[in-house]
């Protein structure tokens, strides 16, 4: 979540302004973004480290930034059961300007509070932060799940789910502000994700540029799949997989061949990635396959694996598809831009491996 490049090699200080003035613009930059400091780049350095010292010690700022940092803590040990240290606690307050992290020496390093937080920070009503992160936790939830099951995504279709599930429930509801706000939060503890005032995109996405075409490209003219919150929540959770016959069929096949769960585990996942951004070949999961001893002497020999490859692949929720599977848009629309691959390939159909060869010059060899 952090690392040590704000790390401090300077004699210890214990007022805010001190640290602050240790740091470089560009982290106080970073920082007054958080505290919502508007019109940076017309400040001096002094200018800055003013402002960011009143807001820091501002409780509302204060609690909404904590809030966020806890929330993200609580996720990674509900779904990961990973548990902060105190150096990862320690960078994470410093990424708020709570805590400055020095370097003592030998290895070592101290993390230090500014005098002046101390008392503000122990004075703070923790029901009233606790409140703030329940809010967020929920929100982000969303966030997560919608980024890990459409890819891209309108932000009122979000907003008007959230608003739909949570209706009657005495949930406050969701509005366009309130989203913009926790996104702007959520981006702080959490890969970031890209807005346009219209779309949010997935961290993935914001880097794999030609993905991102395809993924709009293919998005065009579909409906969302949105299923019941319980099961939307889930994927909030970036590895859930949704339980499946062709999930087991495919999972069961690799043990056979490999007999190592964790590798399994990490196979299922990558290949349940790229057939989410619509991007499995079988030439990937060969070459993973061949690393760890398990060898095909030609394609031929892996039509068992292809074809479990191609059911689980049309039954997987797509990016592309705005998450529908391939099955779902064929059994809904009968489109022909959806037609789900057939395991009966003929000799000069695609391969369905998606290598873009022929199939009788890749996998039916």
């Amino acid at each position: 979540m952090q690392n040590l490049k704000n790390i401090i090699k300077k004699p210890i200080k214990m007022s805010l302004k001190e640290n602050l003035n240790y740091m470089t613009v560009a982290y106080l930059k970073e920082l007054a973004e958080k505290y919502e400091v508007n019109k940076v780049y017309k400040m001096k350095k002094q200018e800055l480290v003013d402002i960011l010292a009143e807001r820091i010690q501002d409780k509302n700022y204060l609690i909404s930034n904590i809030a966020a940092f806890e929330e993200r803590r609580d996720y990674d040990k509900f779904f990961f059961g990973i548990e902060a240290d105190e150096l990862v606690i320690a960078l994470g307050y410093s990424q708020i300007g709570v805590s400055f992290i020095y370097d003592i020496g030998d290895g070592n390093v101290k993390s230090v509070i500014p005098d002046e937080l101390i008392d503000i920070i122990k004075n703070l009503d923790m029901n009233e932060v606790n409140l703030v992160k329940s809010r967020y936790s929920l929100v982000f939830n969303y966030i997560r799940a919608f980024g890990n099951l459409y890819g891209i995504y309108e932000k009122n279709v979000l907003i008007n789910t959230f608003n739909k599930q949570n209706e009657g429930t005495g949930i406050q509801p969701l509005t366009s502000e309130e989203f913009e706000y926790c996104l702007h939060k959520y981006n702080i503890f959490n890969e970031e994700v890209g807005f346009n005032g219209v779309e949010v995109i997935c961290s993935a996405l914001c880097v794999l540029e030609d993905t991102y075409k395809k993924v709009a490209e293919g998005q065009k003219g579909k409906e969302y799949y949105i299923p019941n919150k319980e099961e939307l929540l889930k994927y909030s959770n970036e590895y859930y997989i949704k339980p499946t016959k062709y999930y087991d069929d495919l999972y069961a096949y690799l043990m056979k061949v490999v007999n190592d769960k964790s590798i399994v585990n990490e196979l299922m996942i990558a290949i349940y990635s790229y057939c989410v951004m619509d991007s499995f070949t079988i030439d990937l999961l060969l070459a993973r396959l061949e690393l760890l001893g398990v060898k095909y002497n030609n394609l031929g020999e892996a039509q068992q694996l292809l074809a479990l490859c191609i059911k689980f692949s049309n039954n997987t929720h797509k990016w592309i598809n705005r998450g529908w599977t391939a099955s779902d848009l064929y059994k809904h629309n009968n489109n022909s831009n959806n037609i789900v691959v057939n395991t009966k390939v003929g000799r000069n159909d695609p391969c369905p491996c998606g290598s873009g060869k022929k199939y009788k010059k890749c996998c039916g060899r």
